[in-house]
């Protein structure tokens, strides 16, 4: 186990096994960057400085290590005891995102033998040594890779390279829900929206225009008017059979395959009684 010292604002030390676990918060992302030269090393020094001034939107923390032989660049980078294939598999339960400077190909190869899934891995990013692209490589667990991957692209003047669809194309379902605070209810049903859109195979969508919502709609959508009749009101019109309803009624079906996204913004207001108690209370709920 190596000595890390990792940033005390997210983790905290678990007293069974003595290794450092991330606490968990709502909109946490606990990034730990590796580099592996003196330029590699002034560009990690750049990102973290960037994302700190992204702190008031997105609580980033980075921990910085290097695999330069010789002196260190910063007090504040770590110097690693092993290769970067070590580093990736004392990482995968510490970090939420494994941020490469260096090459694409040094990233793959070290995270290669670790990959196991996207609910436990991290997400992986590279950035380049000369600063002039970042990708996103793996998707990872605790999603907000690509809103990381954008904040990175902006702060040091990278241009973003894509690795799934054409950006003019591609509707990010779960990036659009956190931005508009929406509760995508199906998860498997989501994953076969993407599917069908990354195919270029039809899916609809229908919101509520009382919804007060932000961010740009593709071509890609099919969007159905808001005054349309609801499904069963409408069986002879031409829908996709696959939609995307944004609404509070998640018993009104627009589609034949309908994948709900519920606003968080319901507030449920109840008075209670000293007789009663909290677990009676949510019970009832």
């Amino acid at each position: 186990m190596w000595g890390w010292e990792l940033s005390p604002a997210a983790c905290h030390q678990a007293p069974a096994t003595g290794r450092a676990r991330l606490n968990w918060g709502r909109d946490l992302m606990k990034i730990g960057c590796v580099c592996f030269t003196e330029r590699g090393g002034q560009l990690a020094l750049k990102i973290r400085s960037v994302l700190e001034k992204e702190n008031g939107k997105a609580p980033y923390t980075v921990d910085l290590f290097t695999a330069r032989a010789g002196g260190l660049l910063d007090a504040s980078i770590q110097p690693l005891p092993g290769d970067a294939g070590d580093w990736v598999a004392e990482s995968y339960a510490l970090f939420s995102v494994l941020l490469f400077v260096g090459t694409a190909g040094s990233a793959v190869r070290a995270i290669g033998p670790h990959l196991r899934s996207r609910k436990t891995d991290p997400a992986v990013l590279v950035v380049d040594e000369r600063g002039r692209f970042v990708i996103p490589l793996i998707r990872g667990r605790a999603g907000g890779a690509g809103d990381l991957a954008r904040a990175i692209s902006e702060g040091i003047g990278a241009e973003l390279v894509r690795t799934n669809l054409d950006p003019g194309t591609l509707f990010e379902l779960e990036r659009f829900a956190r931005k508009n605070r929406l509760v995508i209810v199906d998860q498997a049903l989501a994953r076969e929206v993407s599917s069908a859109l990354s195919d270029e195979r039809p899916v609809g969508l229908r919101y509520d225009p009382a919804l007060p919502l932000s961010g740009e709609i593709p071509e890609s959508l099919d969007l159905l008017d808001p005054s349309a009749p609801s499904l069963l009101s409408a069986e002879g019109e031409n829908r996709p059979e696959i939609g995307i309803s944004i609404t509070y009624n998640a018993e009104v079906s627009f589609f034949k395959r309908n994948l709900f996204l519920i606003p968080r913004n319901l507030v449920l207001g109840i008075g209670l009684r000293k007789e009663k108690n909290t677990e009676a209370l949510l019970t009832f709920v």
